[in-house]
């Protein structure tokens, strides 16, 4: 065989057991979740400032209204509409660093520098206390305006005046 023949036939076989292993890894289970490969534990030392602005806050996101708790360990409680919807969170490394979310579905995976700049507002801990909840305290409007404070004080039965 020739050199060249002999190079490209070794490149092929190389994609080809890349590719079976992708396929392989997609029927295997994932491991089990523990706080010691999730959440925090994922962050590097060189992500470790992004994901202490994000991680332990309450999260309000610009656009539809959404509201996220981002636990320390790794799972999360997104607050839509009238539901609350409970998932996990990681960091992912590959042509960047991506903070990862996962709701039960495929996850979810984005830049982690852009993602703490699309947050409308955070406040630290889980005043809402959704990581307790099965059920959304009330139904948030499609662009709700209300703070996390304003809903807080609505939520432990405050309501406060609507602008």
């Amino acid at each position: 065989m020739r050199r060249g023949n002999l190079r490209r036939a070794m490149r092929l076989s190389v994609a080809a057991g890349g590719l079976a292993a992708l396929g392989l890894s997609s029927c295997a289970t994932p491991p089990e979740r523990t706080p010691q490969n999730s959440g925090m534990a994922t962050c590097r030392a060189e992500d470790m400032v992004y994901c202490k602005e994000l991680a332990g806050y309450t999260h309000r996101s610009l656009g539809p209204a959404q509201i996220e708790y981002i636990a320390p360990d790794g799972k999360l409680y997104l607050w839509i509409n009238d539901r609350i919807t409970k998932g996990h969170w990681e960091i992912g490394h590959g042509l960047g660093t991506f903070m990862c979310y996962d709701y039960g579905g495929p996850p979810n995976c984005k830049l982690l520098s852009a993602e703490r700049r699309k947050k409308d507002e955070s406040v630290p801990g889980d005043p809402l206390r959704l990581a307790e909840r099965s059920t959304a305290p009330l139904a948030l409007e499609f662009f709700d305006s209300r703070t996390i404070v304003q809903l807080v004080a609505e939520v432990d039965g405050a309501k406060p005046a609507r602008r």
